[in-house]
């Protein structure tokens, strides 16, 4: 109404401000009748009752009854058994009373099962004073079986106790001998209730039950259930009162109970529906049902605790509207009644002001708004408005929304310059937290004021206007971080699935193709290297496309025997005639049919591939002559005994399977020798032979398929009369099982130089293999996928993004530059970049069938294609991005790696990179020659080094941001780093997924922590010592020289004495770890992970690392080089090499554990230990079956890390 309503009725018509009702029962809340004023004034209103239907308002609205209800004060001369027993309990262990305030009050002295207790105690004195002994012994009795149920059935309310808690609570109630036997009356006598209640009880005695329909009001929540039992087993309301309890439901499940609150939460849920159905007829309440709540069929009410307020009061009474209605409140003796004639006069006054319709609005200006902060923040797109009164909240929302350092205030801090006395002038000065840009971070109020609190609205304000005039604020006056929030939110995001188009096939303009005359030979060389000396083999592939340049092929027949394939290129375009294209397709038919059985039988010769010997078209019949068709075994035999078949056997009831000749079954006993049998191996099963076989994989090589599993060979025997010979020779025959390897590679050449004609045009790409590599997913089960290239292209983009960022938005704190990264990284950005770049056509999702390949033909090509689109993951869309990049890095470098960034997610914008350095002038850098002697780096820029040692609790510092912005952009340039030099190494051979634990072993916190504990350097300073003569009067000077080592966390800058206390924490367990994490890290052959886990040094230690890393990297215009070398410096590459050199094990034991126990199931119980409560223990399982046991560890990671290095000494 401020900021809109009265600014638009005082320059505007009144047709251009809304109508208005407000409606309310009370419109003041205290006892002030000025509310009222206040009010009207703010909604532009005068409040009036109606008046034209004022008489059928009270035909059916009317005021009850009020009835005073005086009763007797208690002496407490009966005291509870059960409350004098759990006094006795609370003076055994030094339990305080409770702190006075609410329930949820903490002393600090106290532990909290003692602070349980005490407040226990205390309720169940309240409800003596209250209600008297026999509801106080149902209180602690009840409560403590609730306590005690079995089963955990009110886990719901328990949910935040801690073991601790429930354990020492339930020994100490549910487990004493004398509240264990301890028993209350099912029917409270007269001597075990108070006069309060005894008043209550006589009251409702004297009233027509089956007429009535009650509403009692309580102050405190435990008196609902207690008073509403009691009404119900006292013998005077007992049957014809139904009682029940209502205290509102809250929706909080964060919520901590306590031992007081457990009993007063378990009946209440269906109340107010019991209630309106009549089922019950009286209603024990708190102020929770005095409004919000419609109860509409209640003819009394009755205050067993007085109101507190008049709203209270009316809104009470105002439950009791039905005619004849009764309004009781019940008073001590000691208590005035003075207060209820203050509240009737109030009300009668109140009345006369709103039912005065003619009475004008009062113009009121109250004395502490006779200054007011006008100033007015606004947008001018969309017209966001802020006033000075609203910018308060929003300055501590957008610190709020900063990322939580530990050890740092984020609030705004404010401060105070009083002016003279007398004066009354009042500046203040607001202080961001600095991670916030140090140009904004100050603000000071632009005027002087007579109060704090307005001037410190007047240095938000300026604070707030400071953020949106740098651009830290959106359009909204909202800090950036909503606007990356809703992007990650994006309604038009992609599905975890998404439908991508038809796979980019090359083989349909092949067989379209065929329709010319125009032929390509292609010569294919094999060149074999196994046990057996065998001359190369040249056979000819004939399509009517030109091929591209093709990379030689390794393939692995078997364990000892591989083939090299090569490709001549100097072939020319020629013409063929039909006659002899027919007979090419024959000579095709033969051989590739050779390795198939009879079972599977296809005639056609419409190949889009002809794959024939090296000839002349002419000689291709007689080729055919001598090469097609078989011989019976007996025939071979009878011209020669000796003569060795030259093709494959094949048996005829077996479907005539292709098998190896091994040797003739002769019989020894007879003089002739002549075969009866035949003796031969089937054809191995595997056909992927561009899979690496497990004999010959090392450490990083790609595993084999499932369908590449080959058996030992057999030998298989048949009588020579039923056995045929091929006449096409094995040495031939077995080169169509290369078929598919030569096709699949032709046809990768066909897509990459269709991608790099198209989609990657912009990109200068050279290796057309790399270009494959990147579009095929593990999947397909092609020789090479694009794991390794995604994870090197994921290094990069980070690193260009956050390069890029970081320089764009100099004034960005790191959280919103994290947020912003996380959006342009994220798998949802880049797969819809690959699917607007034209990516999708051409990822290979389609798997290779290697052992049930067939020829392509033309026929099937040509047939109508599908036109279902496929479906992908988006992770998949997402990772050809990622390892396009990394291609184009192995490919050109990093220039080309931005140049193909730029072009798949033009989003990006890229821009120049400015390494531009604004030092602040009143900034002064002390000993800053020595601090680079130690960091081991020249700075030219001496700020960035202030900077990067900044930490965020550093506060008194308003030149300095921390070092929070370089950690960002330190942790890219290392990551970067770490891929880099993997990719480079001489023996990468690496699986993708040893990759990715290498990168995170070497960029774990823990390590950089060490690393930045343990580096130390020494410095030598010279200083002046006095030296007394003999005489007195003799003076001379002696300069002396002091080494002193420094070690590199002794530059951090902070302001925090808790960071003093970790720090100095860190370093006990660096005394007690440190020489032995040295020396793993210098000859064992694992890496650390328990010795570090055990460390654990504070995550200030491996910023400091990599916010240095981020200087060094701005300092140097973006020189990895100079970042690598401090890496070597400080000894973190050094160790790198020996990971990569030595093969070291950095496979965490967690993992190695579930490596071992496969399908098995595991699971890490971790808890306290009992005799020493800040020690943890792990017991390890697998299959329910207890492994190890240890204990003894400061936290729980640490003792699950142990755990598991236990276990893989146990495991077999």
């Amino acid at each position: 109404m401020s900021n809109f309503y009265h600014p638009k009725k005082k320059t505007g018509s009144p047709d251009q401000i809304p109508h208005i009702l407000g409606l309310t029962a009370t419109p003041i809340v205290r006892s002030k009748l000025s509310e009222m004023n206040t009010v009207e004034y703010n909604l532009d209103a005068i409040a009036v009752t109606p008046t034209l239907h004022r008489d059928e308002l009270f035909h059916f609205v009317h005021r009850p009854d009020l009835v005073p209800l005086v009763y007797e004060m208690d002496p407490l001369t009966n005291a509870s058994t059960a409350l004098e027993r759990l006094q006795q309990i609370c003076s055994a262990h030094a339990v305080s009373p409770a702190p006075t305030g609410t329930l949820q009050s903490r002393s600090p002295n106290q532990l909290p099962w003692k602070e349980q207790l005490s407040k226990f105690r205390t309720k169940a004195h309240h409800v003596l004073v209250e209600l008297g002994p026999w509801a106080t012994d149902l209180f602690i009795l009840e409560s403590i079986k609730v306590l005690n149920k079995s089963g955990w059935d009110n886990g719901d309310l328990l949910v935040n106790w801690t073991d601790q808690e429930h354990r020492i609570l339930t020994k100490l109630l549910c487990k004493d001998p004398v509240l264990s036997q301890l028993q209350y009356n099912i029917a409270p006598s007269g001597d075990k209730i108070s006069k309060k209640v005894a008043c209550l009880v006589s009251f409702l005695g004297s009233r027509d039950a089956s007429q009535s329909t009650a509403i009692i009001f309580v102050q405190q929540r435990v008196i609902t259930g207690l008073l509403s039992k009691l009404l119900s087993a006292h013998p005077s309301t007992q049957g014809s009162f139904q009682c029940a309890a209502f205290v509102g439901m809250s929706q909080n499940q964060s919520k901590k109970y306590s031992l007081p609150e457990l009993l007063d939460l378990k009946e209440q849920r269906q109340t107010l529906a019991s209630f309106r159905a009549r089922a019950k007829n009286v209603i024990v309440a708190t102020n929770a049902l005095e409004e919000g709540i419609d109860v509409q069929a209640c003819n009394l009410v009755i205050c067993f605790d007085l109101p507190q307020n008049l709203k209270s009061f009316i809104q009470r009474r105002g439950r009791a509207r039905k005619e004849k209605s009764v309004f009781a409140l019940m008073f001590s003796e000691e208590e005035s009644q003075d207060r209820l004639a203050e509240w009737k006069k109030l009300e009668d006054d109140l009345q006369r002001m709103y039912q005065d319709a003619s009475r004008l609005r009062v113009e009121i200006q109250c004395l502490e708004d006779s200054e007011r902060v006008n100033y007015i923040l606004k947008s001018q797109r969309t017209s966001a408005m802020l006033t000075a009164d609203d910018t308060m909240a929003h300055l501590h929302h957008f610190c709020a929304k900063l990322p939580v350092q530990p050890f740092s205030d984020m609030r705004p801090m404010f401060s105070y310059k009083h002016g003279p006395p007398g004066s009354e002038e009042i500046a203040a000065t607001v202080t961001l937290p600095n991670c916030v840009d140090a140009s904004v971070r100050v603000a000071t109020s632009l005027h002087k004021w007579k109060t704090e609190k307005n001037a410190a609205k007047d240095a938000a304000f300026q604070a707030y206007a400071g953020l949106y005039s740098a651009g830290l604020l959106n359009e909204n006056l909202l800090p950036l971080s909503h606007d990356f929030e809703m992007q990650l939110d994006a309604s038009d995001k992609l599905g975890s699935q998404v439908d991508i188009d038809l796979e980019y096939n090359p083989w349909q303009l092949v067989s379209e193709a065929w329709s010319s005359t125009y032929i390509y030979d292609l010569v294919v060389q094999f060149n074999f290297h196994e046990h057996t000396e065998r001359s190369p083999v040249k056979m000819r592939l004939t399509l009517p496309c030109e091929v591209p340049n093709l990379q030689p092929l390794r393939v692995q027949l078997a364990a000892d025997a591989a083939v090299c394939i090569t490709f001549q290129h100097d072939c020319r375009r020629r013409i063929i005639t039909l006659t002899d294209r027919d007979l090419m397709r024959k000579a095709t038919h033969i051989i590739s049919r050779s390795t198939h059985s009879d079972y599977s039988s296809d005639n056609r010769t419409d190949f889009l591939a002809l794959f024939t010997p090296v000839m002349e078209d002419a000689m291709i019949q007689i080729w055919l002559n001598a090469n097609k068709g078989r011989i019976k075994a007996t025939e071979l035999v009878n011209i020669s005994r000796n003569l060795i078949p030259r093709g494959f056997v094949r048996h005829s009831t077996e479907g005539r399977q292709p098998q190896i000749f091994n040797s003739w079954i002769v019989n020894k006993d007879t003089a002739a020798s002549i075969p009866h049998h035949i003796a031969c191996t089937p054809l191995p099963n595997r056909r992927n032979f561009m899979i690496s076989l497990p004999g010959d994989s090392a450490e990083g090589k790609l595993k084999r398929m499932s369908d590449n599993n080959e058996e030992p060979p057999k030998l298989n025997y048949y009588p020579l009369e039923e056995c045929t010979i091929d006449r096409l020779p094995v040495g031939i025959a077995r080169l169509s099982l290369l078929l598919p390897t030569m096709l699949q590679q032709i046809a990768n050449a066909w897509i990459a130089d269709r991608m790099c004609q198209t989609v990657l045009k912009e990109i200068p790409f050279r290796s057309r293999d790399l270009v494959i590599t990147a579009i095929t997913p593990p999947s397909v089960q092609w020789c090479t996928n694009y794991e390794t290239l995604e994870f090197l292209g994921d290094s990069i983009l980070k690193m260009v993004v956050t390069v890029q960022l970081y320089s764009r938005h100099k004034n960005w704190p790191e959280g919103y530059l994290t947020l912003k990264r996380a959006v342009l990284v994220s798998n949802q950005y880049l797969a819809q970049a690959a699917l607007k770049a034209g990516l999708s056509a051409f990822i290979r999702t389609t798997p290779i069938s290697w052992r049930k390949w067939s020829p392509i033909f033309i026929s099937d090509v040509v047939a109508k294609p599908s036109t279902a689109a496929r479906t992908v993951r988006m992770k998949v869309l997402a990772d050809v991005v990622e390892a396009l990049i990394g291609a184009a890095f192995v490919d050109g470098g990093f220039a080309s790696a931005e140049i193909c960034i730029r072009h798949l997610l033009p989003g990006l914008d890229l821009e120049q990179i400015s390494f531009a350095v604004q030092a602040n002038k009143e900034q002064v850098i002390a000993n800053q020659t020595s601090l680079e002697i130690v960091i081991g780096y020249k700075f030219r820029h001496p700020c960035l080094l202030v900077e990067a040692l900044t930490h965020p609790s550093c506060e008194r510092d308003p030149f300095s941001q921390s070092y929070q912005r370089l950690e960002f952009l330190g942790d890219a340039v290392l990551d970067l780093i770490i891929a880099s030099q993997l990719m480079a190494h001489k023996t990468a051979s690496w699986s993708p997924g040893a990759m990715t634990r290498i990168k995170s072993a070497m960029v774990n916190a823990h390590l950089l922590g060490f690393f930045c504990m343990e580096f130390c350097r020494t410095q030598e300073f010279d200083f002046v010592q006095q030296q007394q003569q003999q005489q007195r009067t003799d003076v001379s000077f002696k300069i002396e020289r002091e080494i002193t080592e420094v070690r590199l966390w002794q530059l951090m800058r902070s302001h925090s004495d808790a960071v003093r206390d970790h720090r100095m924490n860190s370093l006990d367990r660096f005394e007690k770890l440190g020489a032995s994490i040295r020396r793993q890290l210098d000859c064992s052959s694992e890496y650390p992970w328990l010795d570090l886990s055990m460390l654990r040094p504070e995550k200030f230690f491996s910023d400091i690392i990599e916010s240095l890393i981020g200087a060094i990297y701005v300092d140097s215009k973006g020189s990895l080089e100079k970042c690598a070398t401090w890496l070597d410096y400080i000894g973190l590459n050094k160790y790198l090499r020996r990971v990569l050199d030595e093969n070291i094990d950095v496979v965490h034991p967690r993992t190695k554990v579930d490596w071992k126990t496969g399908a098995q199931s595991t699971e890490y119980r971790v808890s306290k230990m009992v005799d020493l409560a800040e020690k943890f223990q792990c017991v390890l399982l697998v299959d329910e079956k207890v492994i190890v046991e240890v204990d003894g560890y400061d936290t729980s990671d640490v003792a699950i890390v142990a755990a598991a290095q236990k276990a893989l000494s146990i495991l077999p």
